[in-house]
């Protein structure tokens, strides 16, 4: 790994990756920040090396699934703008999480937020979404780009 990291972010943008390295233990526990926007990126293999990650960012890259995100419990920050993720999933386990960015994508319903009621910020702005569960438990949430006139909203 060539970047630097200062003060615990770890920016690997714009470098053409096709993969995710693995990270040590040592080096896990160092690293909060990690951003690989701008990559190659199709899938999340060796995420899970970097447990300890409070802001994840992986916009404009290729990724279709995001259940690689899973193991990440410690995340407040998730943003995966810009891919071609299809659904939403593995966030049950983000008991944290407060910021959540999945715009551009092709996500077509808004479910699997059952656990994230930290939430308080949701983009899911440039999707294909028709329906939109009952999202009420989301008592925190403050700002979402999405007008919910547009949806037909479940029970």
């Amino acid at each position: 790994m060539d970047s630097s990291s200062d003060n615990g972010l770890l920016d690997l943008s714009r470098k053409e990756l096709k993969k995710i390295e693995k990270l040590s233990p040592e080096k896990s526990k160092t690293i909060n920040n990690l951003i690989l926007d701008q990559n190659e990126l199709q899938r999340l293999d060796n995420l899970d090396t970097y447990l300890h990650i409070q802001n994840l960012s992986i916009c404009n890259n290729f990724l279709v699934r995001m259940h690689g995100v899973a193991r990440l419990t410690n995340l407040r920050v998730l943003s995966l703008n810009n891919n071609g993720i299809l659904q939403i999933e593995g966030l049950k386990e983000m008991l944290f999480l407060k910021v959540l960015k999945l715009a551009g994508n092709n996500i077509k319903s808004i479910e699997h937020l059952n656990h994230n009621i930290q939430l308080e910020h949701l983009d899911l702005s440039n999707n294909q979404i028709s329906f939109i569960a009952d999202i009420s438990y989301l008592k925190n949430l403050k700002i979402s780009p999405l007008s919910l006139d547009t949806f037909r909203v479940g029970p």
